[in-house]
């Protein structure tokens, strides 16, 4: 039965470009082309893509701040803690055209889990998952995430 259920949700992810899902999915065109992770101590950044002519749009990014250690393999990094001077560890942000909203509210609670290590040329796989604080902006109170494969940079 794995085998199966494996095989349609293959070919289901062949039939469309992949998208990150969550409420914020219903307020934001969260689809993209590519995935990009790129790791410079202390700062880790995780790029969804997607090509706009000779362009291109990120549709979502997660800068992580205070990663001084390279990023831990299958064990979930807490992305909605602060760091030690009291400031948010990590940001979501975006930046398509024509779209005025970039940077999204702060986190609630979340974490990214890598599932191999980043080392530059590889590829890496893991997953995302965000809830924004409560208010009054775009982001306020929605979900974000989703399974990736990426370039490391």
């Amino acid at each position: 039965m794995k085998g199966k259920v494996l095989g349609l949700s293959l070919a289901a992810a062949a039939c469309g470009a992949p998208s990150l899902e969550g409420s914020l999915s219903t307020r934001l065109n969260l689809g993209y082309q590519r995935a990009e992770v790129e790791y410079i101590a202390p700062q880790l950044s995780l790029r969804f893509i997607r090509t706009r002519g000779q362009g291109e749009d990120t549709v979502l990014q997660l800068t992580l701040l205070g990663q001084t250690q390279a990023p831990p393999v299958r064990t979930p990094i807490d992305i909605s803690e602060d760091t030690v001077a009291q400031k948010p560890r990590a940001q979501i942000t975006r930046n398509v055209l024509g779209d005025p909203n970039t940077s999204l509210t702060t986190l609630q609670r979340g974490a990214l889990t890598l599932d191999n290590a980043v080392l530059p040329g590889a590829s890496v796989t893991g997953q995302l998952s965000a809830t924004f604080t409560e208010g009054t902006e775009l982001s306020s109170g929605q979900t974000v995430f989703g399974h990736f494969a990426a370039k490391v940079r």
